[in-house]
Parts: C-alpha cells; structure tokens; sequence
C-alpha cells in the first residue's frame, strides 16, 4: 500500500530565469530548511523515485496540489497528475523503485509569498510536503492600436473550447523533454505575462505565451514531440496547431500562414508544422507559442536556455 512508503526521495527542478534547471533532493522525514523558490508563470517540475513500499504501488493515481492551509499559509487551489515513468526497468518486486514525476504551474496571478504544496495519494493521504516561496514574475505592460477591422474579431463557436481542451486534456505517454528547441531561429521580441492592453485600455488580459519576431513564410518547428490535437484555421486565432506532449505539457503556434500536418498526426521534435504568418488578431506576421503545464499558462522561455531575446 502507498500509505506505508517510508521514504521519498526526491529530484526537484525549478525552471527559473534562462538558467538550467536546479537539482534539489530532499527526504520526508527531513523537512525542506529553505522553500521551493518560484517566480509567478513559472513550473515547479518533480521527480520522485519512491523507495521500500509494500505491496504493487498504483503510482499512477497520486496527485500533486497545494494540499490545505496550514498556520496562515495559502494554499494554491489547483492539481497536478503524478506520472508513473514507464522505463521502469528500474522497478521490479525485489527493491520497490519507481519514479513518478509530475508538472505543478504557477499562475502570473498567484500572490507573492509562502504557500505549501503536498504529495497526496489515490486515498487522499499526504505522503509528504515542500514550502513554497512565489516571487514576482516582474511583467510588463503592453499597449496595442488594434484598428476597427480587428477591434470586434470574436473567437468563432467551438475555437475557445479547442484550445481548452488542448490545454486541459493531455495524454499519459510523455514525448518531451527539457528543454524545448525554438520554434523558430529568430529573437523573441514580446515577452511571456505581458499585461495587455488595447488602445489605452486595459483588458484584463495578459500575454499567454512568445512572440517570436519572424518573417511571413518563415518555417515553424515542433519544439517537440507529440500528437497534433488542432490544425486549422480559425477566426481569433487564425491558423493554428497545437500539439499535446504528454503528461501534462502541451502547445500552441498561432497566426500561421500555412498549415503543414493533420489532426492525429504524430510529429518529432524540430518538424515542420506550418509557416509563420498574420492571421487571426494579429497587426503583423510573427509566430505566437503557447506552453501549457497542467492547464495553465507558463513562461515558455523558461524551457528555452539559449533561446535569442529582443526586448
């Protein structure tokens, strides 16, 4: 049973700034000295090889939340799936190892300051906890002159519904890996979380992904595997693929030109899967990349370290 596992040993990578991932390790019985430090759209991304369990663990069915407020500190009012990985090799009846690994994101909404995140099993048992410290993801704000042919462009029936499901509803088999290759070789000039607003006004709305600064026509690349969920054209976003990576990560590449493969195709990492264009609610052509974790939008650059900036 998972309830009687008496030790987690656990691998925590932190996707912060253009730096590679940290590796932290930490034990339950042993909590965490210093919090989990997290800026606001990013992912906390964890790895646990769960060692001495009785019996055959359904791993699978762990989830990863914020678990409940304790001693005034918020909780994050969201989960993560935990993925058993499937090279398992490693685990045999004999040494019980297994690793599990899941995506937690952080919201550019979450407040600033401590928070608790909890392993939880299929029974709803805390198996262990980490503090948390979010710090400021220090967004911009943007002004757009949007003209009056794209002010009262409307997503059309079932297009915000599509992306939903994209975003939402990922597969069990994982296809990426860290990091993610560009999409396209040119610099990113709007970056992720920017506050937006149109003709002065606020809209409540922020950036949801990168604006990369390429020509119309430019070839657009899986940044990598996965199945293609949506290919067409559609009137808010104009041409669109989206690709579901697996276990929680999914993406979007917007505004295309050209669309280049089909829904239920399987593409590799760095194929083509359209060209870079001006469609939809775009003033210009450039390429819009999305990168979703469990749902939620998060800083893609953060999975490009040597991706090239020009703001």
């Amino acid at each position: 049973m998972i309830a009687k596992c008496r030790q987690f040993q656990v691998l925590l990578y932190l996707f912060f700034g253009l730096l590679l991932p940290a590796v932290f390790a930490a034990q339950t019985e042993k909590p965490l000295e210093k919090p989990i430090t997290v800026q606001q759209g990013g992912v906390i991304h964890l790895q646990v090889d769960v060692s001495a369990i009785g019996g055959a663990p359904q791993l699978s069915q762990l989830t990863f939340s914020s678990g409940a407020a304790k001693h005034g500190v918020k909780a994050l009012p969201r989960k993560a799936p935990v993925f058993l990985q499937k090279d398992q090799a490693k685990y045999n009846v004999a040494n019980h190892s297994v690793t599990v690994e899941t995506l937690m994101p952080i919201e550019v909404s979450d407040p600033l300051g401590s928070a608790t995140l909890s392993l939880i099993d299929a029974h709803g048992n805390i198996q262990t906890e980490y503090p948390v410290k979010i710090e400021s993801g220090h967004f911009r704000r943007q002004n757009i002159q949007v003209s009056s042919q794209t002010k009262g462009l409307e997503p059309e029936p079932g297009e915000l519904e599509a992306v939903a499901k994209l975003k939402n509803e990922t597969g069990s088999q994982k296809y990426w890996q860290f990091p993610l290759i560009t999409p396209t070789p040119d610099c990113a000039n709007s970056p992720f979380g920017v506050l937006r607003y149109h003709n002065g006004v606020y809209t409540g709305n922020y950036h949801k992904g990168l604006d990369f600064r390429s020509p119309m026509g430019r070839p657009v690349r899986a940044t990598s595997g996965g199945e293609v969920k949506i290919a067409k054209k559609m009137r808010l976003h104009g041409g669109t693929v989206g690709l579901d990576h697996g276990q929680g990560l999914s993406s979007i590449y917007i505004h295309l030109s050209k669309i280049m493969v089909k829904t239920g195709q399987h593409v590799q990492a760095g194929e083509v899967i359209g060209e870079v264009g001006a469609t939809g609610f775009a003033t210009g052509p450039h390429l819009h990349w999305g990168v979703f974790a469990n749902g939620v939008p998060i800083n893609p650059l953060k999975w490009l370290p040597q991706a090239k900036t020009c703001f």
